[in-house]
């Protein structure tokens, strides 16, 4: 009975000391993203996905999304880049557990990638339009200088879209939709 004890000891140990060494790979991988070190955060990011064996799990998705904008910012064409972020673009929008950050990241490069790859500045309009309506009526919580951010991108595509006008009503009423 001792020897069952102290195994069973021995593999509640192994697991949580697994667990921290995951969480701290996945805080490295995201420090390497943060810092535009992409290629080591991919290649982090990769072996660190290929230990967690629920492939379904909110951490594995989280992390896979992570990979793929890892893996966007070293792209070169439009075309691939816009490949990245479809593949990764009914995640999320499924997935409930992405931190608004992540979100951001996501949409704010979508939005882009799609006018630029495309020249469909109309759809391209139409998410960003429709994020800035989500955060608005969903609370979500994107800080300051994110929202002024979107706003400026909305701006631009305005801008892209031939429609002057609305990018100058958008710069100058940026402090009144912060509001909102």
């Amino acid at each position: 009975m001792k020897l069952f004890f102290k195994f069973f000891l021995f593999l509640i140990f192994i697991s949580s000391y697994s667990q921290i060494g995951t969480n701290a790979l996945e805080k490295k991988a995201d420090s390497l993203h943060e810092k535009k070190s992409y290629s080591k955060a991919i290649r982090l990011r990769e072996f660190y996905l290929s230990n967690i064996k629920n492939k379904q799990s909110s951490q594995y998705i989280n992390n896979e999304i992570k990979l793929y904008l890892s893996k966007y910012y070293l792209t070169t064409n439009w075309n691939e880049k816009l490949e990245l972020l479809e593949e990764i673009n009914k995640k999320i929008t499924s997935e409930t557990s992405l931190s608004e950050n992540l979100k951001f990241e996501f949409f704010e490069n979508y939005y882009l990638t799609i006018g630029n790859a495309t020249g469909d500045w109309v759809k391209s309009l139409e998410i960003a339009l429709d994020y800035l309506k989500n955060i608005n009526t969903k609370n979500y919580k994107l800080n300051f200088r994110k929202k002024i951010k979107l706003l400026q991108d909305i701006a631009f595509i305005y801008k892209e879209l031939d429609n002057e006008n609305k990018a100058i009503e958008y710069y100058f009423n940026l402090g009144k939709r912060l509001d909102k």
